[in-house]
């Protein structure tokens, strides 16, 4: 599929004045993933975190029939690292993540600890044509200054026949 690997996207950061505008931008963007009809994929993606955004961890992860099968780690690391991979081991994965922390930020209103309210907060970065997220980063809360950044640095389609 041409400009799969084309990282151009659209970015969520700019302000929203609602979270419904938010979940609409979700939902545009999961319905041009579904529509792209892509199952077959290898990803490569960069995990950094911290304050100081240290790559902590680049993984490849082939995608075959929706499902990953196989995650591998780029580099020389900790084997338990690549566990942070899979909540977002396939794209549809990666949506449902954004959803969940979607729905703990919205629940966040209600928190006792007014640090905690409004967070995780969340910029995410869709690619122009396919929809799938590009880049996902998630600040934790105010009082650790604690940030994660989940981005996809190349996704191709794989003809599996």
């Amino acid at each position: 599929m041409e400009g799969a690997t084309d990282q151009t996207s659209r970015n969520s950061n700019a302000p929203q004045t609602s979270s419904t505008a938010v979940d609409a931008e979700l939902e545009e963007n999961r319905k041009l993933w579904s529509e792209s009809r892509l199952h077959d994929y290898d990803m490569l993606i960069e995990h950094s975190g911290g304050n100081g955004l240290e790559i902590a961890e680049s993984v490849k992860i082939q995608v075959r029939a929706g499902q990953a099968s196989s995650i591998t780690s780029t580099r020389k690391t900790d084997p338990r690292s690549i566990a942070d991979f899979q909540k977002i081991d396939t794209v549809e994965k990666m949506f449902k993540h954004i959803q969940d922390l979607r729905d703990k930020t919205a629940a966040s209103v209600n928190s006792k600890n007014k640090a905690d309210v409004g967070f995780p907060k969340l910029n995410i970065k869709y690619h122009d044509k396919l929809g799938y997220p590009t880049k996902m980063s998630i600040l934790w809360s105010l009082a650790s200054d604690a940030q994660t950044t989940f981005e996809v640095r190349k996704l191709e389609p794989v003809n599996v026949q």
